[in-house]
């Protein structure tokens, strides 16, 4: 069974539920940068940017997409291209399983992924974010890459909300409960 590729989802926060957002009262801007809703970002000390493939340290992920600086159109002309990620600490986030192909990444059984009995709970792994293919700019877990390290595996759920969406060992592409490792976390100001 192939599980449905999608960004991360936000799930909880460890030991707390407020949402932490960084930016403050101004944001963070994009500038040229270009990412997703949803993407896991860095930040270079002047801009956000999307996290690339063995990225050892995030700051947030970016509920809205990037933007050019000089947008016009509501909702983004109030803010143009400024963020409010919402930061990494203690933020536990699903996130499916792949590995690199090239520039893309495998998907599905025909296409040699990876899965859910693939990763093991409390280990850490990699990441890998396609920049080519249908799937070019989501970040997948990446069980091959197991010394840039970013993300420790929480939990691999088998039941959702929906129960069609069900997981086993052999799902491919399976998504788990991740968290960025503490050490990993960008300190924004």
């Amino acid at each position: 069974m192939d599980k449905p590729i999608q960004m991360p989802v936000i799930v909880k926060r460890r030991n707390s539920n407020e949402v932490f957002t960084l930016g403050g009262e101004l944001g963070l801007p994009n500038g040229a940068n270009t990412f997703k809703a949803g993407s896991i970002v860095v930040f270079d000390g002047t801009n956000l940017a999307a996290i690339a493939t063995q990225a050892v340290s995030a700051c947030g992920i970016s509920p809205d997409a990037s933007q050019t600086a000089n947008v016009v159109s509501a909702p983004y002309a109030l803010k143009a291209d400024r963020h409010w990620p919402f930061s990494l600490v203690g933020l536990q986030f699903l996130i499916n399983i792949g590995h690199p192909n090239g520039t893309d990444v495998h998907v599905g059984q025909a296409g040699g992924a990876k899965q859910l009995s693939d990763v093991t709970i409390g280990t850490s792994y990699g990441v890998v974010v396609p920049t080519t293919g249908t799937y070019a700019g989501i970040p997948f877990i990446d069980p091959t890459n197991t010394t840039q390290l970013l993300f420790t595996v929480i939990d691999k759920p088998t039941v959702f909300i929906n129960p069609e969406s069900k997981q086993t060992a052999a799902t491919y592409n399976a998504q788990v409960l991740v968290e960025v490792i503490p050490t990993c976390v960008q300190n924004i100001g």
